[in-house]
């Protein structure tokens, strides 16, 4: 798939080698060597040089962390540069028999990571941040942790903060992908614990009753996993300015339902978070280039530099066959009493296949 502008490139499909050299599956940021050898899987990190023309050397690959999972499942992922200059990486717990991970603090699993890639130390080719919890506390653990009892956080995003007032800038948010009850999406903080194994959205699993857990951060907002609603993909707080009526609110979407939402956040810290259904707009609100019907699951959302929203969606969730595009979200032109005629029109709205939504009220919970 083709680049879209200068923010978003390189969309790589799955790769399989027919030889003895490992499998490889690409996550959108693992690559994900399993030897064939010994079966083992592993989630890798690694560094590659570019050019001008924003293109990798294979040949300058340096590896920065090569971590062991258990499973092929519940991998979760996402790498992305907060302000402080510093690797942030998502990973997830390893699957179902490997529960205990994400509040072990001895594993990467499970885990948000922060590295500095900048500077290497003590024989590795990154370093530590000082002010990394375990590091700036005290205690045994695995000084790459920056917060714990993730469950598979699938795509993370940075908000920019307002524009005017700088409120909120530097805010982390990912989404949890849940396994039998809720989906969640959450705002990391340093040395938090989002819960798993012992928690899944805001209740205790399994009727058991929850531990006690240190520094416990619950989510902003939960939704019920259902056979159609069953894995949530972390969006953006949208800061962008071709979407007034969402300005300020966070876009989320489901991978399994290809539904998007928004969250409104509260005047009030302690209140919760808003949750509403995105829906499509009627084909006569949308522009020409909108009309097509966009295909059925989301990957992945990201921003270009105005800070306008795109959404990466595929036909199938089995990338061994699946074909996708990009759409960028733009208003709807709205209730107009000469409806647009597309009908032999020539004009291009945009070079992008765009998609419109109408930002229904209709609570979502």
């Amino acid at each position: 798939m083709e680049a879209v502008g200068p923010e978003i490139r390189n969309v790589v499909p799955s790769v399989r080698w027919t030889d003895d050299s490992p499998v490889l599956w690409n996550d959108g940021c693992w690559k994900r060597p399993v030897s064939r050898t010994s079966g083992q899987l592993y989630g890798v990190v690694s560094q590659f040089q570019a050019n001008t023309k924003y293109q990798s050397d294979r040949d300058s690959e340096k590896i920065l962390l090569k971590i062991p999972f258990p499973t092929g499942q519940d991998i979760g992922g996402h790498l992305f540069f907060g302000y402080d200059g510093y690797l942030y990486i998502s990973v997830g717990h390893g699957g179902p028999e490997q529960e205990e991970f994400a509040q072990n603090r001895l594993s990467l699993l499970g885990k948000i990571l922060r590295i500095d890639v900048a500077v290497a130390s003590d024989g590795k080719n990154y370093s530590i941040p000082s002010d990394n919890p375990i590091v700036e506390n005290g205690g045994q653990g695995r000084k790459e942790i920056y917060a714990s009892g993730a469950r598979s956080m699938w795509r993370c995003s940075l908000d920019s903060g307002d524009v005017s007032t700088g409120e909120g800038r530097g805010r982390i948010f990912c989404g949890d992908v849940g396994a039998e009850t809720y989906e969640e999406v959450n705002i990391i903080q340093k040395g938090g614990n989002y819960g798993w194994n012992e928690r899944e959205g805001y209740e205790c699993r399994m009727r058991r009753a929850c531990h006690d857990l240190e520094m416990e951060v619950m989510p902003i907002s939960v939704y019920e996993h259902t056979l159609v609603r069953a894995a949530v993909v972390g969006g953006y707080m949208y800061r962008g300015k071709g979407i007034p009526s969402v300005h300020g609110q966070y876009i989320f979407g489901d991978a399994s339902s290809g539904e998007m939402f928004r969250l409104v956040e509260p005047k009030k810290r302690q209140s919760q978070w808003i949750s509403y259904l995105l829906t499509v707009c009627d084909k006569s609100q949308c522009p020409c280039s909108a009309r097509e019907e966009q295909p059925k699951h989301i990957v992945s959302f990201s921003t270009d530099r105005d800070e306008e929203l795109y959404v990466l969606t595929t036909t199938s969730l089995m990338s061994e066959w699946a074909t996708g595009a990009i759409y960028k979200l733009v208003a709807p032109i709205g209730n107009r009493n000469d409806k647009l005629t597309c009908a032999g029109n020539t004009t291009r709205w945009s070079v992008l296949a765009v998609l419109v939504w109408l930002f229904a009220s209709v609570t979502f919970t």
